[in-house]
């Protein structure tokens, strides 16, 4: 599972392909994150957390 800001998605897929990875999981984080404060910055990172878990966590369905 990697992490990307959107404008960097493409290039995330593109990586993980080049590295036998091509279903590797990306989480995407709002763009841009440089004019964010402390305290965004966690709360974003916070959810990201969250949705990891659940990715990880998720059964798929029968």
């Amino acid at each position: 599972m990697t992490f990307v800001t959107q404008p960097f998605r493409g290039i995330a897929a593109t990586r993980s392909k080049s590295l036998g990875l091509p279903s590797l999981p990306i989480l995407l984080i709002d763009h841009p994150l440089a004019n964010r404060t402390p305290d965004e910055i966690d709360a974003i990172a916070l959810q990201r957390l969250v949705d990891a878990v659940q990715f990880l966590t998720d059964v798929p369905a029968r």
